[in-house]
């Protein structure tokens, strides 16, 4: 009879690859312990060579010389100290540069400038030493720095001792550098000695480690190479782990999610076509309107949507007309996209057809079409707020119906009225036998510019729960009014957007921009 174990039981004879965690835990200490002795042993080195050179230094002649003069490099001051460097260089392999500063002080507080340095151009620059506390320390006495520290002149470990004069005040600093490279090199001779005293722990810790890895990850490479065809995309594969213990329950959840998954992805295809049916029922482009300037986008929240903008007619008579309209089904996702598509069948079939030859329906007329064919279709609760308005650049007029939808507005140039076109009527859908009447904005002229809006962009919210606002909406399109109706309507979104800043969209956003344009006067 087998005997079944847990999980936690294989857990335990795994922890006698402590062994090989205690080797690492004890290379690990070692390793701090010894780098903090070498650092200090170089830092004390550091201390003691500054502190006996940096008297041998006439602090007189050092304060006194002007490193900013021209020809300073070939000075015999200059050449003497750049010998003392060399020599100082020359006693020790593991320094890389040696310097002084004087002038301290005078560029500013905290500050000097270079008087012993390796290159000329670098002669009289300002050096900032106030930032490095050992720098700051050494004019009282000598000092180095806690650990690698970088300038602008690289990354060093320095040792510091003050220059003094014959009154005995510190009139300048002398700074031994040893570069990163060569502390790197020596913490890696470190670690390669202590490595090598642990290596005969590690190679015992490892084969234990491997007998006990191989009989523990059974299961655990089982789950594991079925989920790597589940992410190749084979969401058949089933894992098949028939013990009693934690990885066969693990098994059986594994193979209930990747049914689970099964089920999204299909979804997932279904929403991606119902999405790419719905971006098809959107205009593909502005119309042609001698005229006028279109625009318009819908940003979805989620695949798919209930908002709705179309031009779903443009006569062509002299002048032109144009039909402008926006819409907003209650909620988001299938159901509102669903709802949408009825409401555009039925606006476009009636919009594209006159009543008589010449005769067209009313906007008014053509949302009580709409508003019938909603009530009989929509389930309860849902209904759509929908503008719909003829814009007749020749004439000025824009004659509408509004069926509860807000954001409409018109942008008088003339005298910089933002005037609302107001619904005038329950959204369609909510009853049968609703009428819809008529409004008409005389005084339509170029450059005035049209706003037809959904209330995901007014009511877009910040941070703070602030809404975007109609006050958001005109600010925005007096501030862009000059420029095209894309670029209103770009100028919008970006406001938007930047309204809702890291915040997840809430709602569809929809916006029709139209700007009367001149007309050209032809001879």
């Amino acid at each position: 009879m087998a005997i079944k174990t847990s999980f936690r039981t294989k857990l335990v004879l795994a922890l006698c690859g402590l062994s090989f965690l205690t080797a690492a835990v004890v290379l690990h200490a070692a390793w701090r312990r010894a780098r903090e002795s070498q650092i200090d042993n170089l830092r004390r080195l550091l201390e003691a060579v500054a502190a006996a050179v940096a008297p041998t230094i006439d602090g007189d002649a050092h304060a006194a010389f002007d490193p900013t003069q021209v020809g300073a490099a070939t000075q015999p001051y200059e050449v003497e100290l750049r010998k003392l460097g060399a020599r100082v260089r020359a006693a020790h392999a593991r320094f890389k540069e040696v310097y002084t500063l004087g002038h301290l002080e005078g560029p500013g507080p905290g500050k000097g400038r270079l008087v012993l340095a390796e290159k000329d151009d670098e002669l009289g620059k300002v050096y900032d030493y106030a930032r490095f506390p050992a720098m700051v320390k050494a004019l009282g006495g000598p000092a180095s720095d806690d650990d690698l520290t970088e300038d602008e002149y690289g990354v060093t470990l320095s040792g510091y001792a003050p220059i003094k004069d014959r009154a005995g005040r510190t009139v300048g600093l002398l700074g031994i550098d040893v570069d990163a490279e060569t502390v790197a090199a020596m913490r890696e001779r470190l670690l390669g000695i202590l490595a090598l005293g642990v290596l005969g722990a590690a190679l015992f810790s490892g084969a234990l480690g491997f007998l006990l890895a191989s009989r523990i990850s059974r299961p655990v490479r089982v789950l594991s190479e079925a989920m790597d065809r589940v992410a190749a995309g084979d969401l058949g594969t089933r894992a098949h782990w028939l013990g009693a213990d934690e990885f066969g329950r693990l098994s059986q959840n594994f193979n209930r999610m990747v049914e689970g998954l099964e089920e999204r992805q299909r979804l997932k295809q279904s929403l991606a076509l119902a999405m790419e049916i719905q971006q098809n029922l959107l205009p593909a482009g502005p119309p042609t309107v001698t005229g006028v300037d279109v625009a318009g986008f819908s940003d979805y929240c989620d695949e798919t949507g209930g908002d709705y903008f179309d031009y779903p007619r443009t006569w062509e008579v002299p002048g032109g007309r144009v039909a402008l309209t926006v819409g907003d089904v209650t909620g988001h996702g299938i159901g509102a996209a669903l709802l949408m598509s009825t409401g555009r069948a039925v606006l476009r079939s009636h919009a594209e057809r006159d009543v008589a030859p010449g005769q067209m329906l009313g906007p008014g007329e053509l949302l009580g079409v709409v508003n019938r064919h909603l009530a009989h279709d929509a389930t309860s609760g849902k209904f759509m707020t929908l503008f719909y308005g003829v814009l007749d650049p020749t004439d000025g007029t824009l004659v509408y119906a509004n069926a509860g939808q807000g954001g409409c507005f018109v942008l008088h140039a003339e005298d910089g009225r933002f005037e609302e076109m107001p619904a005038g009527a329950p959204p369609a859908g909510v009853v049968d036998g609703i009428t819809f009447p008529e409004a008409r904005v005389e005084h339509v002229r170029p450059p005035d510019v049209i706003v037809l809006a959904t209330d995901g962009v007014w009511e877009t919210m910040d941070a703070q729960g602030a809404q975007f606002g109609y006050e958001g909406i005109e600010r925005v399109v007096r501030a862009h009014a000059h420029g095209t109706a894309r670029e209103i309507a770009d100028a919008v979104r970006v406001a938007v957007e930047a309204h809702r800043g890291d915040g997840a969209q809430a709602d569809d956003v929809t916006l029709v921009i139209a700007k009367l344009l001149p007309r050209r006067v032809t001879t």
